[in-house]
């Protein structure tokens, strides 16, 4: 028996499924990637005993099933697979994965117009909860629909957009093929994405503060929904809080900002040698990048180069998981900048007195007027772009007993 549980897709890389199965207790559960000509004898010979399917077969293993649960049935997708005694039963608990997500942020959709971009598995699941739940209106939005990208103008009174594509997905992280300002009446947006975390529409919807949710813990439910058909056992739904939590925890960047000369290097290594995340130090690999120390790129080529650099590295640190990132004191002059690094990131503040803030090798703050005028400038946006603030002027120790608590 090759595996007794897993996950059944093509690109499986960065995948959380198997963690999180093993979070629940399934110590067996392996990734199985396999292209279309494998699928069929591993279907066919049937050596496993559960596996959760994935992008692109959860219509392709449905002529496999002996037998289909009613959802799975209802919404013509499976993904989930049982092998009772060498039958195959089908389920698909992307249904209540979704619901759960929903639930969770506070989306109803009883009596609203939604809309649902995307026409592939999520998209089947998310019409047929949307109007299970008693939706008004469904509209499927895709690129050859009759309802497309070219006529939305047809959607604006429309109070629920969900995103079932790809668009903005790790690695093309920044993509948006969707502008709620075409949309003045949405009061909840939904984008099934957990990687990154936050993808742009979800920035979108936090700047105009209406309710929205990744689909981080649509994935955690519906894992846990197969859990308990692997082992016919039921699990307090707490589990899934506490599973999205870790997974989320862990998965997350910790993102140092603050003013030049505040520690935000010694504390990210200190940081990353205590927990074993990667250190990624974003001035470091501007230099890198340049081929040039800081002070040259500014002396030979002026900040806006600088800027640009930094840019270009901020985007891709932002774009990885799990790291403890120390930026550059001026990065947060960019909202560009926030965003990329608030995508999968925990933004944490480092305050300390402009007095103890060094100076040596810091372009920007050669004396204590133009360190001042910084300070004046900046303090602002790191009070606005941080989650939390970590106090900078005790002991390096210290700090870092603060920030580990906090993580």
């Amino acid at each position: 028996m090759i595996n007794k549980y897993g996950l059944l897709g093509k690109t499986l890389s960065h995948s959380y499924s198997a963690k999180i199965h093993q979070l629940l207790g399934n110590i067996e559960y392996r990734q199985r990637a396999v292209d279309e000509t494998e699928l069929d004898k591993l279907l066919t010979d049937r050596e496993f005993l559960g596996y959760n399917v994935t992008i692109p077969y959860k219509q392709a293993v449905i002529p496999y099933c002996d037998s289909l649960s009613e959802s799975a049935g209802k919404i013509g997708s499976v993904n989930t697979l049982i092998n009772k005694n060498g039958r195959l039963h089908g389920d698909n608990t992307d249904y209540f994965g979704f619901l759960y997500m929903a639930n969770k942020a506070g989306i109803s959709f009883k009596g609203k117009k939604v809309a649902i971009f995307g026409s592939g598995g999520t998209s089947l699941t998310a019409r047929t909860v949307v109007a299970d739940e008693g939706a008004a209106v469904v509209t499927v939005v895709s690129r050859s629909g009759k309802i497309n990208y070219k006529n939305l103008e047809k959607l604006s009174d429309y109070e629920i957009i969900i995103n079932t594509t790809p668009v903005g997905m790790y690695p093309n992280n920044g993509r948006r093929s969707i502008d709620l300002n075409r949309f003045p009446k949405c009061e909840g947006v939904i984008d099934a994405i957990y990687n990154p975390l936050y993808t742009e529409i979800l920035f979108q919807a936090k700047e105009k503060g209406i309710l929205h949710t990744n689909g981080l813990s649509m994935l955690v439910a519906q894992a846990v929904k197969s859990h308990e058909l692997f082992f016919e056992t039921k699990l307090d739904e707490k589990v899934i809080d506490a599973v999205t939590a870790e997974i989320e925890n862990d998965v997350t960047n910790i993102v140092l900002i603050g003013m030049p000369g505040s520690g935000k290097t010694t504390l990210a290594k200190g940081a990353s040698q205590l927990t074993g995340r990667k250190f990624i130090d974003t001035d470091r690999m501007t230099e890198l990048m340049a081929g040039m120390r800081i002070p040259q790129i500014f002396a030979e080529q002026g900040e806006a180069a600088f800027r640009e650099l930094e840019a270009a590295v901020i985007r891709e640190a932002g774009k990885g998981r799990g790291a403890v990132i120390a930026t550059g004191g001026g990065c947060m002059k960019s909202y560009e900048n926030y965003k990329a690094l608030k995508q999968n990131g925990r933004i944490f503040y480092l305050e300390r007195d402009i007095v103890k803030l060094e100076q040596c090798g810091r372009p920007l703050s050669k004396d204590i007027n133009a360190l001042e005028k910084l300070y004046n400038e900046r303090k602002s946006l790191y009070e606005t772009y941080c989650d939390e603030r970590i106090d900078s002027n005790q002991t390096i120790e210290k700090a870092l007993c603060q920030l580990l608590e906090k993580i």
